[in-house]
């Protein structure tokens, strides 16, 4: 009893410890004294008034007061601030907008970001307005990043559709803004901007009136200096590194590059200690129109418990096993087949849960006959599948154009397990071609560094949204002769096998999860 007393003490007393060191060194991170807002933006680390209380001389902000108002300027790059999202390391910034014969006219400032801690934003977009003028990222190169909208007089287009406004996805690492524009020896009137995508397409009604505007909201992504990590405490359970090591063709300040993010189900600071922290997906509305039952919030995650409509069974016991009647198979080949599985159709709960067993001299092979596709193994106490998936390539050595998986009106969804993967040289996939400004990401190139797994350079990977039934992938910018892949794969296996994607398109198939879901009135019957 006396020793059960003494490590709980121990035990308490380490906890407490812990916690007054984490609130201290949150407090003094950024230096004694330190202001905490300019007007109403929050100054967190690695962020600070003083140059004392930021990281280095990149994170110092100037904040200018006046009689009415505050504003809050990044003082490195002399741009002024409208938000700091720390779980992601990401500004919103008031970014130029650039016109040319317009009324009034706005020759805007160029954005030179390079041989700093920032860069452009892939969750950016490059837009030109105008009629048959093409616009470019950089004067300076005019064969960069560019678009031309075109200009049909009896054809009128809403939002920013290629009819007198076009727009194009920004380079990763971007890290200058100084436009220039092409065939404008006429008097009509051109404008380009870089602009946050998710705020145009809510503003896009009328793009002309754009040039009336003082300035447009702006991402910037940062970067710090990798040997900074050791003077942080980070909680490897919800913050992630992502060590970036590119210098050698892009203009960063340090030689080794990385940015914390919260990890996904995580918000807050990562350059706190413990300043990620769990989100409550149940407060989201999104997550709950998503969910077929009660949301139950986990660390990191949420889960769906059961509810009138749908039953997610977590486990089944061996009695259930004779539930599929007498004289049923309980194999094919080496995968066990249980209820609510049958190889038959009176040996299954309902017509998504027959098994087509194909046998052969030397083998046999199980297909889940609704959706048509080969299983690899089941795992009942989750209620989720591994089956094979397709792998989609385009100007590849081995083409493969795969074939699309549609789960829709079915039991079956991908699971939140796996990964959408896509391999090439800046070339950005979604995952699906009916909805190609929808979850996807795009690989950056750098030629000089051979990539390992999947951080970006050669290979990106974003996770799978909840319930998501349908994989038909499309490429964008697609017109070079360049191998392209995507595919989702369970990410666990891809971790542990695939050191270089790229050969991923010689698989016949990947390993993908599948999760299932029954009615209530099955359940009655168990």
């Amino acid at each position: 009893m006396v020793l059960q007393l003494e490590s709980l003490l121990t035990v308490s007393v380490l906890q407490i410890m812990l916690e007054v060191a984490a609130v201290a060194a949150t407090t003094t991170l950024a230096g004694r004294e330190c202001e905490a807002k300019c007007g109403d933006i929050e100054i967190q680390y690695p962020f600070g008034i003083r140059a004392d209380c930021s990281m280095d001389r990149w994170f110092v902000i100037d904040c200018i007061k006046t009689a009415n108002s505050s504003k809050a300027f990044i003082s490195s790059i002399k741009l002024e601030l409208i938000n700091i999202n720390y779980a992601h390391s990401r500004l919103l910034v008031k970014g130029p907008v650039f016109s040319y014969n317009c009324a009034p006219p706005n020759t805007g400032k160029a954005v030179n970001l390079r041989r700093t801690s920032f860069t452009f934003s892939a969750k950016n977009k490059f837009t030109v307005v105008g009629c048959n003028n093409r616009a470019f990222i950089s004067s300076s190169e005019p064969d960069s990043i560019g678009c031309q909208p075109s200009c049909e007089v009896n054809v009128k287009l809403p939002g920013c559709t290629g009819y007198r406004c076009c727009q194009t996805l920004i380079p990763y690492f971007q890290q200058l803004f100084a436009p220039g524009f092409q065939d404008v020896d006429d008097d009509q009137c051109r404008i380009a901007f870089i602009v946050e995508k998710k705020w145009f397409k809510a503003y896009e009604t009328d793009p002309y009136k754009v040039k009336d505007l003082e300035y447009v909201p702006v991402l910037l992504d940062w970067k710090i200096n990798a040997t900074a990590l050791g003077s942080l405490v980070i909680d490897e359970e919800s913050t992630y590194r992502d060590m970036i090591d590119y210098y050698d063709k892009f203009d960063f300040p340090y030689p080794n590059n990385t940015i914390l993010l919260c990890r996904e189900g995580f918000t807050g600071n990562p350059y706190l200690p413990f300043g990620c922290q769990d989100v409550n997906e149940c407060e989201d509305p999104i997550v709950l129109s998503r969910c077929h039952g009660l949301c139950k919030n986990t660390y990191g995650s949420y889960k769906c418990v059961p509810a009138l409509s749908w039953i997610i069974i977590l486990a089944i016991s061996a009695a259930a096993t004779t539930l599929a009647g007498r004289g049923c198979e309980a194999r094919c080949g080496d995968i066990d087949i249980q209820y609510p599985f049958g190889i038959r159709a009176d040996c299954s709960m309902d017509k998504w849960f027959v098994i087509d067993c194909i046998k052969s001299a030397n083998s046999s092979r199980a297909f889940i006959s609704s959706i048509n596709l080969e299983l690899i193994n089941i795992d009942y106490a989750r209620s989720s599948l591994l089956v094979k998936g397709p792998v989609f390539s385009y100007n590849c050595t081995r083409p493969n154009t795969g074939q699309d998986v549609n789960l829709r009106r079915t039991s079956f969804t991908f699971s939140g397990s796996n990964k959408f993967t896509v391999v090439g040289c800046n070339n950005r996939a979604s995952l699906s071609s009916s909805d190609p400004d929808g979850e996807g990401c795009q690989p950056t190139c750098e030629e000089n560094v051979k990539p390992q797994g999947c951080f970006g350079n050669r290979c990106c990977q974003t996770s799978i949204p909840y319930f998501q039934q349908l994989l038909a992938p499309s490429f964008q910018d697609a017109d070079d002769d360049q191998c392209r892949i995507a595919f989702i794969v369970e990410k666990k296996w891809f971790k542990a096998n695939v050191k270089e994607p790229y050969k991923v398109q010689e698989l016949e198939y990947v390993p993908v999860l599948l999760d299932w879901k029954i009615m209530q009135q099955p359940w009655d019957r168990l």
